[in-house]
């Protein structure tokens, strides 16, 4: 992500000359705006970044606050604290703050005050998935808000097979394939290129698909096996795509918090659709009965709401 990281230099750079200063990351789950946001926080920011969660705690100044799920007003509460020490607020995956009481339209729109009234003392980075952006780009025209709007784009296989070399030399350990034996060049491009396809260059599954694929064999080897896959029918309908696509943007809903969301008609059309998708394992239930769409198969999924439009 050097031409990325760039960019984020030169907003900084502008901020600290009496600029405003907001970036927003954009780009699909498991594209890397996480790692950048981080990378930004310790190349910049050290000690003086705040990542706000909801219904979290975070230390200032040996005081415990504890943060609400109002992103807002939270990040008011932290801006009277903090804003003489020019800190950096993280506000990695801003779906995570919309909710049936907090619609993505109303918290963006007051994000988007916040930073033109504090932008110049503090500096704001936000992460947003790709289609949340196009949708409230369409609303807001957040590439004149924010200083700068990086999209996460794919990576060649190339990248990826850098990644995974990269990932694979921490280990330490001699790659065999299936026969038993050392791993050549040939046979490992070829589940790289596997990797590349499934993943459509989104490093984060790519990393995913290539360790889920190892096991280990021995202190010295470890094994790698066929590259897993999730390949679904087209099972998309206009029930379940609408489910499906609430719990991709609002990533995770109590079933009391979807069933407003969607409406009187939850009990007829949806209930039963939800418990289906349990059953198959494509919808989790937490243990407090919050729903979210499986990690596992969150980009098959997003690949096929895209092809039936739902996203």
């Amino acid at each position: 992500r050097e031409l990325e990281q760039k960019r984020i230099a030169q907003v900084i750079q502008a901020w600290n000359d009496g600029f405003q200063g907001a970036i927003l990351l954009h780009g699909d789950r498991y594209s890397g705006k996480s790692s950048l946001g981080d990378w930004m926080s310790q190349q910049y920011f050290r000690g003086k970044t705040y990542e706000l969660q909801p219904k979290r705690s975070i230390m200032i100044s040996k005081s415990k606050i504890d943060i609400s799920n109002d992103l807002i007003k939270s990040i008011r509460l932290f801006i009277e604290r903090v804003q003489y020490a020019r800190p950096m607020i993280w506000i990695d995956d801003l779906e995570l703050w919309f909710s049936d009481e907090y619609l993505s339209d109303e918290v963006a729109t007051e994000l988007v005050n916040l930073i033109s009234e504090y932008g110049k003392k503090v500096f704001f980075a936000v992460s947003v998935g790709s289609w949340m952006y196009q949708r409230l780009n369409r609303v807001i025209d957040l590439d004149h808000v924010f200083q700068s709007t990086i999209e996460l784009s794919p990576f060649s296989k190339d990248i990826l097979k850098e990644a995974i070399l990269l990932r694979h030399g921490a280990s330490h350990k001699t790659l065999i394939g299936k026969d038993g034996q050392e791993l050549v060049k040939i046979e490992f491009d070829k589940y790289v290129s596997q990797i590349a396809r499934q993943s459509n260059g989104n490093i984060g599954h790519a990393l995913q698909l290539w360790v889920n694929s190892i096991n280990y064999k021995d202190d010295q080897h470890v094994q790698i096996e066929e590259v897993m896959t999730y390949k679904f029918p087209d099972f998309i309908t206009s029930d379940n795509g609408i489910l499906l696509s609430t719990l991709l943007i609002y990533r995770r809903l109590s079933e009391e918090e979807l069933q407003s969301l969607l409406g009187p008609s939850y009990d007829d059309r949806y209930s039963n659709e939800v418990a289906r998708l349990v059953g198959y394992g494509i919808i989790r239930k937490a243990y407090n009965g919050t729903l979210s769409i499986n990690e596992r198969v969150v980009p098959a999924i997003t690949m096929a709401l895209r092809q039936n439009r739902f996203i």
